[in-house]
């Protein structure tokens, strides 16, 4: 799915937003302050938030550090209306996708939306492995940190993976790669870690047919399925 979510404390702004993003997502929320975009995050993470720079209480550039630890795979577009290079500078070093200029030119702003979308399509697998496996600072555009993957916070707890039959190919070797050997490098990571994490997968496809289609990987499969619910 294309989540966005736009956060800007101009209830007209929000609506126009909205509608101008309506054929551009499968779904646009929006939230009036920081605060409530971060609870809306934390409920329903999206794909890409579009924020307002200047807003009461948190602003734009401190909602843009708390989603680059709490939500790294997040993509941010920034606006404002004072169009100043300290503050574009500062954007793009804190991880920012881009920055746009109020008053908005919509067809420019459907058109960033549109690339980061596509983007996200071809840096699907690389979003994934971050959140799970984690990254260090400079591992890909908006990494400015080192992140802690699910495998390294789960700790000896487990980990469900949601529809694993949609997942690439080159996934699935580096997911059984965990499996089998309880390792795994964090994305851009030159030495391995280890994981006592217990694994549940889940999917709606009917993943015997997707191994006769060379789509998923048959010892994975059956690596997965040592108890089937």
């Amino acid at each position: 799915m294309n989540r966005i979510l736009v956060v800007d404390d101009d209830a007209v702004v929000r609506r126009s937003l909205a509608e101008a993003l309506a054929n551009s997502a499968t779904e646009v929320r929006t939230a009036e302050d920081a605060e409530r975009g971060l609870a809306m995050i934390d409920e329903r993470q999206p794909d890409v938030v579009v924020s307002d720079i200047r807003m009461p209480g948190l602003d734009g550039l401190a909602l843009l550090r708390m989603l680059r630890e709490r939500a790294p795979s997040v993509d941010v577009i920034l606006m404002t209306a004072y169009d100043d290079m300290p503050t574009v500078v500062a954007a793009m070093r804190e991880g920012a996708r881009d920055f746009l200029v109020k008053p908005l030119d919509l067809h420019e702003l459907r058109k960033v939306i549109a690339h980061t979308f596509e983007d996200r399509r071809t840096l699907a697998p690389t979003l994934l492995e971050s959140e799970l496996f984690g990254h260090v600072k400079g591992a890909f555009t908006g990494a400015v940190s080192d992140h802690r993957g699910r495998f390294a916070l789960a700790g000896r707890g487990t980990i469900f993976l949601d529809e694993v039959g949609d997942t690439s190919i080159e996934f699935q070797s580096k997911l059984l790669r965990v499996l089998e050997d309880r390792e795994y490098y964090p994305v851009g990571g030159e030495k391995p870690e280890r994981t006592e994490a217990r694994v549940i997968a889940a999917t709606h496809r009917d993943l015997e047919s997707m191994i006769g289609e060379g789509r998923f990987r048959e010892d994975l499969y059956y690596r997965l399925r040592v108890v089937e619910i």
